[in-house]
């Protein structure tokens, strides 16, 4: 029973997920992950990971930040577009700082990166702000690099932590203390920052954890009413975008169609870097014992590595079948399109 004949050559998971009505909702995630070559197209990569089910994490679970979150999700209204990777500095010259992008249409993006800087005492002002940045080769984007922190020295039922971002630096109750330590290298442009306790939206590229805001305010409220008329299902008031976890100016409205660029900017030691979403489509056939169901996958999430010139995509079709997930026997995923992205790839840029 819920077997998986994968035609393609990609891994392919699967599984039952309820909707908020606690209907049975039949989940296939496909998950390729492509070499990019010099002239943006993509091949398969020799390795492949597979879906994840469970989230991954910089470091400790919770107290780092989110790599990736689970590929198994019930529903996303368009394409999520995430990056992890370095600022370089343009033409291999050091640079203080440095403007990195990223573009695919409609969305465009970018944030200031400078090298190892500290808080400081402002010239004119007696406010913690950053001070001079040194000149750098690379930085890593990361949260941890943004503003952001955790304090719990404040006044009673003051804030702990920047909402925002708990892992970064710079959220303190006495930003004085901060004076001479490192302050964040990632920046949104034009944003002034100051050492404090302020919830400021961080700077990058990954994706946001479900804890975090402005994602968790999605999630719902679990409150006595809940456990008492709700429970175990979703609260009234879940917001479906709850699943989606780039933050929401990398978020695509619409689910990100074949062959549209994709492209970086000072992520890699050339300066620009980018590729197009190959032209492949997956269908799938459920067949139940009394009949078949036909499906088609979008693409939900673009994963891109710079640094390893690689790109991960997942792709995701979903099926409701509450009442006849008893008569689900096997499921029938076929990739069509450009077959020679399917082939491994030679060489990589």
């Amino acid at each position: 029973m819920w077997v998986v004949d994968n035609n393609t050559p990609f891994p392919v998971d699967r599984g039952f997920l309820r909707d908020r009505q606690g209907g049975e909702v039949w989940i296939v995630v496909i998950k390729g992950t492509f070499d990019v070559q010099r002239n943006g197209g993509v091949h398969a990569a020799a390795e492949q990971t597979p879906p994840a089910r469970v989230a991954s994490w910089a470091g400790e679970p919770g107290k780092s930040s989110l790599l990736h979150d689970t590929d198994f999700v019930l529903s996303q209204s368009g394409t999520d577009v995430l990056v992890h990777g370095h600022a370089y500095a343009p033409a291999g010259r050091r640079s203080p700082t440095v403007d990195v992008g990223l573009r695919v249409a409609p969305l465009a993006k970018r944030i200031r990166v400078h090298g190892i800087r500290a808080w400081m005492t402002g010239y004119a002002s007696s406010a913690v702000v950053p001070g001079p940045a040194r000149p750098f080769d690379k930085v890593a984007i990361t949260y941890e690099n943004a503003f952001g922190g955790m304090d719990s020295a404040g006044p009673k039922g003051a804030p702990t932590c920047c909402a925002q971002n708990p892992v970064g630096t710079g959220f303190s109750h006495r930003p004085k203390n901060l004076v001479d330590s490192a302050a964040p290298q990632l920046e949104v442009p034009d944003v002034a920052i100051k050492a404090g306790p302020y919830d400021l939206r961080p700077a990058g590229f990954g994706p946001i954890a479900p804890s975090w805001l402005p994602r968790a305010a999605l999630a719902g409220t679990y409150d006595e009413a809940w456990k008492k008329d709700q429970a175990p299902l979703l609260p009234k008031d879940f917001d479906e975008r709850f699943y989606r976890s780039a933050p929401v100016d990398q978020q695509i409205a619409h689910h990100l169609p074949a062959g549209q660029p994709v492209e970086l900017f000072n992520m890699t030691p050339e300066g620009v870097w980018g590729l197009r979403i190959p032209e492949l489509g997956f269908r799938m056939r459920v067949i139940f014992t009394d009949g078949e169901e036909r499906a088609n996958a979008v693409l939900h999430t673009v994963m891109l590595d710079p640094d390893q010139r690689r790109v991960q995509m997942v792709w995701h079709s979903s099926l409701p079948c509450h009442g006849r997930e008893h008569k689900l026997t096997r499921a029938i995923v076929n990739c069509e399109g450009d077959r020679t992205c399917l082939s491994p790839s030679t060489s990589t840029g």
